[in-house]
C-alpha cells in the first residue's frame, strides 16, 4: 500500500467527511486549550494522527506477521509490538527534528497524541475493525490476501516511551507530559439518556472519516458501507460489555537554543 498517497482525512463536507466526525479530535484539543495558553511565545499546535508516518518494514516484505490484524491486536506476536515501536521511534525522531528546523529558538511546541498506558496494549479501536474485516473475509467477501496485506500506520505510544524519545533527539526541552483517558464518544453520560445506537454510529463514523482513504484503496469503496455498518454493531457491543476508552497525552516543549 502506498501509505504517503493515501495517508489522509476523507475531505469535503459530507457525511463520512473528518469535518463532520472530529468531536473526539475537538474534545482532546480543548483538553490541551490550558496548556497551549501557558505558551506565551511562538507556538506550533498539532494533533498527531496516525502515530506512524509508514507500515514497519517487517510487514511489508510479503510475509504475513500480523495474521489476522490490521494493527497490533491481542493476538499480535512479540515481533509486531517491536516493528511497530521502532517505526515510532523512527518517526518521532524524524518529526522532532523537522519542527525543531521550523520553530524558534524558545519557541513552543504543543502535541495531543493518542497513547496508551502500556506499551503492549492493542490499539483497540482499530481492532474492532479488523475484526469486522475478519468477518467479511470468512463470509466471502473480502479475500484473506488484501487482509493479510493490509497493516495501518498506527502506535500509541506510553508516556515513558514519549519522554525518552524527546530526550534522546535532543532538541526540545519537556516542559509537562500529561496521560488522560477520554471516552470514545466524548458526549457519552449514562445519567441524561445515554444512548449506546447513536453513540456506536458517531465512533464508527470518527474511525471512518480518519481511514476510509487507506481503506478504500486497498479494499474497494464498494465494501465501506458494509465495513462500517459491522463496526458500528462491534463498538456498540463494545460500549456495553467493555472499555471504551482512549488513552491521549498532552505534551508541551519548548525549542532549545538561545
Amino acid at each position: 500500500m502506498e501509505v504517503e498517497r493515501v495517508l489522509r482525512m476523507n475531505d469535503r463536507t459530507g457525511k463520512t467527511s473528518y469535518a463532520n466526525n472530529s468531536r473526539l479530535a475537538r474534545a482532546v484539543i480543548a483538553k490541551a486549550k490550558p496548556v497551549l495558553e501557558e505558551n506565551i511565545k511562538e507556538v506550533y499546535a498539532g494533533n498527531m494522527f496516525p502515530e506512524c508516518l509508514k507500515v514497519p518494514k517487517e510487514l511489508e516484505t510479503g510475509q504475513v506477521l500480523n495474521k489476522w490484524n490490521i494493527c497490533i491486536a491481542k493476538t499480535s506476536p512479540p515481533g509486531v509490538f517491536k516493528a511497530y515501536f521502532e517505526q515510532f521511534e523512527r518517526d518521532f525522531t524524524l518529526f522532532l527534528r523537522w519542527r525543531s528546523e521550523e520553530i524558534v529558538p524558545s519557541g513552543g511546541m504543543v502535541l495531543t497524541v493518542m497513547g496508551s498506558v502500556r506499551s503492549d496494549d492493542p490499539c483497540f479501536h482499530w481492532e474492532l475493525l479488523g475484526r469486522a474485516l475478519n468477518d467479511m473475509v470468512l463470509q466471502g467477501l473480502v479475500l484473506e490476501a488484501k487482509l493479510d496485506s493490509f497493516n495501518l500506520p498506527y502506535y500509541g505510544p506510553t508516556a515513558e516511551e514519549v519522554r525518552r524519545l524527546i530526550e534522546a533527539q535532543g532538541s526540545f526541552t519537556l516542559n509537562r507530559l500529561e496521560v488522560f483517558n477520554m471516552k470514545w464518544d466524548p458526549n457519552m453520560n449514562r445519567d441524561k439518556g445515554f444512548d449506546e445506537q447513536e453513540s456506536g454510529k458517531l465512533v464508527s463514523d470518527m474511525l471512518r472519516a480518519v481511514g476510509e482513504p487507506m481503506l478504500k484503496h486497498h479494499f474497494g469503496l464498494e465494501i465501506m458501507d458494509d465495513l462500517f455498518s459491522r463496526v458500528t454493531e462491534k463498538i456498540i457491543d463494545c460500549i456495553v460489555t467493555e472499555k471504551w476508552q482512549s488513552t491521549n497525552l498532552i505534551i508541551s516543549l519548548t525549542r532549545k537554543g538561545a
